[in-house]
């Protein structure tokens, strides 16, 4: 009988376990993959493509925008907040995963443009 007890308990604790393990990577958000919107500037916005990778809490990638293709450089992922830069241009890039929409903010300093932050999204790409 205590073989019996013993074998279920350590079932169940198995069963717990790798349900515990399975809902925490489900809370996790899905974010490599191809995502579309419009990056703003002051003065028009471009519609652009943005490719990311996660590794671990490393972000990278590609934008496509404007006939070219830029790096993701500089990129982090924490949670749901994501940060990165495009390349060279001006900007610091922030987000939060919701679900297949990324919540964005573009923040400028200085430069051609001047000091602003301006908002947009990024939508999953249904592939």
């Amino acid at each position: 009988m205590t073989k019996k007890l013993m074998m279920a308990a350590t079932l169940l604790f198995a069963i717990v376990s790798v349900g515990i393990a399975t809902a925490h990577v489900a809370d996790e958000p899905k974010i490599d993959g191809k995502w579309s919107g419009q990056i703003p500037r002051p003065n028009r916005s471009y519609d652009s493509v943005f490719e990311f990778k996660v590794d671990g809490e490393k972000l990278t990638g590609k934008v496509y925008a404007l006939d070219t293709e830029f790096e993701i450089v500089s990129g982090k992922v924490k949670g749901e907040t994501i940060s990165f830069r495009i390349g060279t241009t001006q900007g610091n890039y922030t987000g939060k995963v919701l679900g297949d929409q990324i919540d964005c903010e573009v923040s400028l300093s200085g430069g051609e443009f001047g000091s602003r932050k301006m908002s947009f999204k990024l939508t999953r790409v249904k592939e």
